[in-house]
């Protein structure tokens, strides 16, 4: 057995700026092992006002190590009145490029309110080496409805107004304390019930409404053309332009409509498990052309334009051949799951493995370069905002702000099963099955 050096440092008390300093702790059996050790504080002013308990969580590559006696893999500690509080996390692998996430809050009925937060940058842990890492512990404000809306499967801004949804309500208003539904209640008998909201690529966009029985505005009004030629599928995600095209992918097909008398659809008879189509982006590239961009699940990204999905077949996605209207995109970087796009050239890939960026007009020929920090990171959905990017993986959000990864995996506390997200101005909106959240990004 090999001993190998240990020490904490205690939070220091008055400071926002904090340290820790961890180091391995002892080898057994020939395998390497570590630990960290965090001391908080009595009434440290960098946990924020009210804090009662501290939580932390250890990523290894981008990739959470849980702590496996919680569901939700953190490490925690009640911070005493008098002694203050000590977490102490064991049997770390040595390696270079370990993350922590510490947050302070309190119980507020059944749920953690953070009230501050703070992500390291990359350190290593190495046998015989002590390791110091500083971490700036900000104040974090969120702000949630008195009463939570639950159920929520989705989230979209248009204007200034804030855009959620259940199976069956739909909520406005100005920020999230302000959501009501409509007076008259979304009827699910003729409209079916709701999966998403998307909006449309105007100047001044529209909401849709995608439920299990096609695409609607949100006053109801059928998108496009009623005629479907048969059954309207469930509608997954939508987007396009108003009144001159809306592409869609539902549970089993792909489609659009640009004109004419009624959708084209392109039925995906895969035998594949899990959803065939993973993400959809439209792009407007002029007044005249759209570009529906699909992330699958069996045959990689590709994009189509407007003038072909009419004629588009399956066959022409299945082939991949060099007169086929379709173009395959980023076949050497891992699954493509997501999309995001902000403005200009820039088209963000999430994959199973990190954040890409490529040209979104030539993404065939163009190199899509991974973004620096998202690493390990598996994506499932992309919100993109000026310098910003939200980044929203199966467990937590992950905010991309000048070159920074500020990782959030607390919101789970907050709004239940995260389902989506969307920006309103600097704030970032998230919704889950427990409700719905606004957090202030600016002090990021």
């Amino acid at each position: 057995m090999k001993k190998i050096l240990f020490k904490a440092i205690t939070l220091l008390s008055a400071l926002t700026l904090v340290l820790f300093t961890f180091s391995c702790a002892i080898w057994t059996g020939g395998s390497d092992s570590s630990s960290i050790t965090l001391s908080f504080g009595v009434n440290s002013k960098a946990l924020g006002v009210g804090a009662t308990e501290a939580r932390v969580w250890v990523y290894a590559n981008n990739v959470l190590v849980p702590n496996p006696a919680v569901s939700e893999g953190y490490y925690s500690t009640t911070i005493d009145p008098t002694a203050g509080g000590t977490i102490t996390i064991k049997d770390l692998a040595p390696g270079d490029n370990y993350r922590i996430v510490v947050t302070s809050g309190a119980i507020v009925g059944t749920s953690f309110k953070p009230t501050a937060f703070g992500t390291s940058e990359l350190f290593g842990i190495k046998a015989g080496v002590e390791t110091s890492v500083e971490i700036m512990l900000k104040e974090i404000s969120i702000d949630v409805p008195g009463t939570q809306p639950t159920g929520l499967v989705s989230v979209v801004v248009a204007g200034n107004l804030i855009y959620s949804a259940s199976s069956d309500k739909i909520y406005s208003g100005t920020n999230v304390k302000s959501l009501t539904p409509p007076q008259a209640p979304w009827n699910t008998s003729t409209k079916g019930f709701i999966n998403s909201l998307n909006i449309t690529a105007d100047p001044e966009p529209t909401v849709l409404v995608n439920t299990t029985k096609g695409i609607y505005f949100t006053d109801g009004n059928v998108v496009g053309t009623p005629n479907w030629g048969s059954e309207a599928p469930s509608v997954l995600q939508s987007g396009g332009i108003a009144v001159s095209g809306i592409f869609y992918q539902a549970e089993k097909e792909i489609g659009g409509y640009v004109g004419g008398n009624a959708w084209s659809r392109i039925p995906l008879d895969i035998p594949v498990a899990g959803k065939p189509i993973l993400d959809l982006l439209v792009w407007k590239k002029d007044a005249d052309t759209i570009f529906g961009y699909f992330a699958t699940r069996v045959v990689g990204a590709f994009k189509v334009g407007s003038s072909d999905i009419e004629e588009l077949t399956l066959s022409d996605i299945l082939s991949g051949n060099e007169n086929s209207p379709v173009v395959f995109f980023g076949e050497t970087l891992p699954l493509i799951q997501a999309f995001g796009y902000i403005s200009g050239n820039d088209l963000y890939l999430g994959t199973k493995n990190g954040v890409y960026k490529t040209n979104i007009e030539k993404p065939k020929t163009t190199l899509a370069t991974l973004v620096e920090g998202t690493k390990g990171l598996n994506v499932t959905k992309i919100a993109a905002q000026g310098q910003m990017e939200a980044f929203l993986s199966t467990t937590e959000i992950v905010i991309l702000k000048s070159n920074k990864i500020y990782k959030m995996p607390f919101l789970t506390s907050v709004v239940g099963t995260i389902s989506d997200i969307a920006w309103h101005g600097t704030n970032l909106i998230v919704t889950g099955s427990k409700g719905i959240c606004s957090i202030d990004t600016n002090s990021l």
